[in-house]
Formats: structure tokens, sequence, C-alpha cells
């Protein structure tokens, strides 16, 4: 089930990067790495 959250995650996060910097997002499944790349990095939490 974890596996599933992860990729939900990721998934999520290079739409907000598609979105936002109108580019294909890296493929790289680091999802802290994604974030900041985003740049959402500071608008996420630890919990």
């Amino acid at each position: 089930m974890g596996f599933i959250c992860h990729l939900v995650a990721e998934k999520a996060l290079k739409a907000v990067i598609a979105d936002k910097k109108d580019e294909i997002p890296p493929k790289i499944h680091d999802l802290k790495a994604l974030a900041k790349y985003g740049g959402i990095m500071s608008s996420l939490s630890e919990t």
C-alpha cells in the first residue's frame, strides 16, 4: 500500500511541475527533490 501512495504523490508533484514550469518533469522518484524542483517544498510539512 505504501508503494501506491508513493506513486500517487510522485504523479501529483510531477503534475505541479508540469503546470508551474510548463516543462516535462525530471525522471526522478525522490519526492523531496521533486518538491524542491517544483518550488513547493516550503508549503509541505513533515507530518
